[in-house]
């Protein structure tokens, strides 16, 4: 697993302004399954980038309940039209940086062990490994956790042979 690809960079307006979903939802326990449904609508034809934005999504948004005191959790998701790639942005009003700890970047343990070693702390360790890239942007008010998603291989191929083949 690389050692930390999380950038920092700016989170582009012009993504913002794409279309896809764009929600406000309050930081309760409640609010994870609601970002997990849209990720669904969003890609229902890739099970394989629904199990993974599913996950992904889940965790950004519990790291926001539970390590802030954001009044609401903003919750944004885009598909690329002709990549079919998933960007998801979650964003809170904590000033502080994600950073994966030098323990969390080994890789994960194996199911056995896992419940020996921790109940949380392992989201960020999720996003590295299972998102195709990630990153946060600050903002005056806060920041934002993003990371982006491929689709499965079977998928690109048929989104490139769609868009090939009108």
């Amino acid at each position: 697993m690389p050692a930390n690809r999380a950038t920092e960079q700016t989170f582009p307006r012009r993504v913002l302004s794409a279309s896809g979903a764009d929600v406000v939802l309050a930081p309760t326990p409640c609010s994870a399954a609601s970002a997990r449904r849209i990720v669904v609508a969003m890609v229902r034809d890739d099970r394989e980038l629904a199990d993974r934005g599913q996950l992904l999504i889940s965790e950004a948004v519990t790291n926001v309940i539970a390590h802030t005191d954001s009044d609401s959790v903003r919750v944004f998701l885009s598909v690329d039209d002709c990549s079919g790639s998933l960007l998801c942005g979650v964003f809170d009003t904590c000033t502080h940086v994600p950073h994966l700890s030098v323990a969390s970047q080994d890789t994960l343990a194996p199911a056995g062990e896992a419940i020996k070693i921790a109940e949380s702390g392992r989201g960020l360790t999720l996003i590295n490994g299972l998102s195709d890239a990630w990153g946060f942007a600050r903002a005056s008010d806060g920041k934002w956790l993003w990371f982006s998603l491929l689709p499965s291989h079977d998928q690109q191929s048929e989104t490139a042979t769609h868009h090939t083949h009108p």
